[in-house]
């Protein structure tokens, strides 16, 4: 017994419709401040895609960051403006 499949040819493709910037901010789009202490850097992972990862973010003794997280590709320096 096989089951007959459906198929709907009769239906046009869904066509997407634009939006403005305005109707995809989110919460999660909002900047966030942070207070970094003198010396340090606040590091943040990135996505392959190079997006931010959330909740990935730490300091790191400015002196010493490069050596193991001056890969650009893989991770985001905020340095505080001196």
């Amino acid at each position: 017994m096989t089951k007959s499949k459906k198929t709907h040819e009769n239906q046009p493709p869904e066509l997407l419709q634009p939006v403005s910037v305005a109707e995809t901010e989110s919460d999660k789009a909002k900047e966030l401040i942070i207070e970094v202490p003198p010396g340090h850097v606040y590091i943040v992972g990135l996505h392959p895609d190079g997006t931010e990862k959330e909740g990935s973010g730490f300091f790191y003794p400015e002196r010493s960051y490069q050596r193991i997280y001056g890969d650009k590709t893989k991770y985001s320096v905020k340095k505080k403006a001196h």
